[in-house]
């Protein structure tokens, strides 16, 4: 909740998680307070590779 994210920003961060490429990109970095939430869902995914 620090990040203090907007529904925007949670709403982005569910739609590049669920890989629908066709509205970012393939391969895009989300940035701002959406690229900071999926750093921190995602982070557990990288430490087990």
């Amino acid at each position: 909740m620090a990040l203090r994210p907007r529904i925007r920003d949670l709403e982005h961060a569910a739609t590049w998680l669920s890989g629908d490429q066709d509205i970012f990109g393939p391969g895009e970095p989300l940035e701002g307070v959406a690229g900071e939430i999926v750093t921190i869902l995602t982070s557990d995914e990288e430490a087990e590779e």
